[in-house]
């Protein structure tokens, strides 16, 4: 391979970085915005826990509230992201095994990381979220 098309490679993997990157920092903040209402219902379930005796009516509406949130989980665009993501992380590692100016380790390293970084905050929210919701659930009930 000749040094210019090793660099054109080179060009279009850092690309391929740049589009994944962008892919998880939108994840993330998607994430996020499902996350940090779910701590909000949290934090009202604690509330009314705290104000309102078993049974009542204001308490029902919170776990009604909490139960239709947990269903707003964007499971859908998740996986979207997820399938388009790994294709691109596909491309882009078949693409670090064929830059031979490169050690490995700089072109195909990253793709592993991403990857890491990618599934470990998805699962991560995902778990810290549903967990929040449960105890908000139980401190109702």
């Amino acid at each position: 391979m000749t040094s210019a098309a090793g660099g054109d490679l080179v060009d279009l993997l850092g690309a391929l970085y740049t589009c994944i990157s962008i892919i998880i920092v939108f994840e993330v903040l998607m994430l996020q915005m499902w996350l940090q209402e779910a701590l909000s219902l949290d934090n009202l379930a604690f509330d009314v826990d705290e104000q309102s005796m078993v049974g009542t009516l204001e308490r029902r509406r919170v776990v009604e509230r909490i139960v239709r949130h947990r269903a707003k989980f964007p499971k859908i665009q998740l996986l979207a992201l997820s399938i388009g993501l790994t294709a691109i992380l596909a491309l882009a590692a078949v693409l670090a095994a064929n830059i031979r100016e490169l050690p490995p380790v700089f072109t195909f390293g990253p793709v592993v990381i991403l990857a890491l970084t990618y599934f470990g905050v998805a699962g991560a929210i995902w778990r810290q979220g549903f967990a929040i919701l449960r105890l908000a659930v139980r401190r109702l009930d």
